[in-house]
């Protein structure tokens, strides 16, 4: 700016304050945009800011900076001021849907978006629970086949007792004696089952795995029921990777797994998604904030004198022999 021209205190502070508040909303509706990024959202935030600093800083100057070079023009070219206003313009319109983004989710969606959220967790906790109850019904599943050929073996005579002897021995090729008394091969094959039920569920069982994901269940718990602006994003978007790692882990487990997604589709980081749900009215609400907020921002620009009107504040009026004279000072 030039020398002979010093923003006042007021437009100043409305400055200031305009560009913390375009600030804060363009970093909240990142957030949710970018899925809780907070690095990404701030670089962008704070790139924008200095964009629009440089602007006003460069309007009022041109504004104001003929006060001492041409105090008797009338006119100057503001051909200047027109391209920065415009590239002004641009950055409002720039960062409008990411601040509208920010105002949809936290005031008209809220409830849908922490519903879904919730549900979303409720779904990894009860694939958890699927996935357990799969295991002991694969348990059982194994352990009744077993009893059922181990029932028909001692109540067979002749040749059909040969053919489940034979059932028996391919489920478990070596293991039976089948030559001692019936009490022992009874014992021998319930041995045999429960040995087999502990391998099955070792094999089968995520249980190392669960408490990574109620630490998480927990956490992700209290961001959507507080509404923690900084971390709602990321746990959104997040949940859905870890219902698809738990489910991953699972099937790779017990590939006859299956389980069914019920948590409902509410889409949290589509900007334009916003704009184009959002009522005429609700539009024209958010523009009225924006609009008074960057005018806030161009506080310093629209309070700066042009160089005409610093001359008339300047010219002062002396009294000599001759008659009233103005001086320009």
């Amino acid at each position: 700016m030039p020398e002979d021209y010093k923003t006042g205190p007021v437009p100043s502070l409305f400055f200031i304050l305009g560009l913390i508040v375009n600030t804060a909303l363009i970093i909240l509706g990142l957030l949710y945009a970018l899925h809780g990024n907070p690095f990404l959202s701030v670089f962008l935030a704070a790139a924008l800011l200095i964009i629009q600093w440089l602007l006003v800083r460069r309007l009022v100057y041109f504004k104001t900076k003929k006060v001492k070079m041409q105090r008797q023009q009338n006119q100057t070219d503001r051909l200047p001021e027109i391209l920065l206003n415009t590239l002004f313009l641009l950055t409002v319109i720039v960062s409008f849907p990411v601040i509208f983004h920010f105002i949809d989710v936290d005031f008209y969606r809220k409830d849908s978006i922490k519903k879904t959220g919730l549900a979303k967790l409720a779904d990894i906790r009860n694939l958890r629970n699927s996935y357990d109850t799969a295991i002991l019904l694969n348990i059982n599943g194994a352990r009744g086949a077993v009893e059922t050929e181990m029932t028909n073996y001692f109540g067979a005579y002749g040749s059909q007792k040969l053919v489940f002897m034979r059932h028996l021995e391919a489920i478990y090729p070596h293991a039976i004696d089948f030559r001692r008394h019936d009490n022992v091969i009874e014992s021998q094959i319930r041995d045999l089952i429960r040995q087999d039920s502990i391998t099955r569920k070792s094999k089968l069982t995520l249980e190392d795995k669960y408490p990574v994901y109620d630490a998480y269940i927990d956490k992700a718990t209290g961001v959507f029921d507080n509404w923690d602006r900084m971390q709602v994003g990321y746990y959104y978007s997040d949940a859905d990777t870890m219902y698809l790692k738990l489910f991953t882990l699972a099937k790779a487990k017990m590939s006859s797994f299956t389980f069914s997604h019920t948590s409902s589709p509410v889409n949290m980081d589509d900007i334009f998604q916003s704009l184009g749900n959002a009522s005429i009215l609700e539009i024209l609400a958010v523009m009225l904030v924006i609009i008074i907020v960057n005018l806030c921002v161009l506080a310093p620009y629209i309070a700066a004198p042009r160089y005409f009107k610093a001359i008339a504040r300047n010219t002062r009026a002396y009294e000599s022999p001759e008659g009233s004279i103005k001086i320009n000072v």
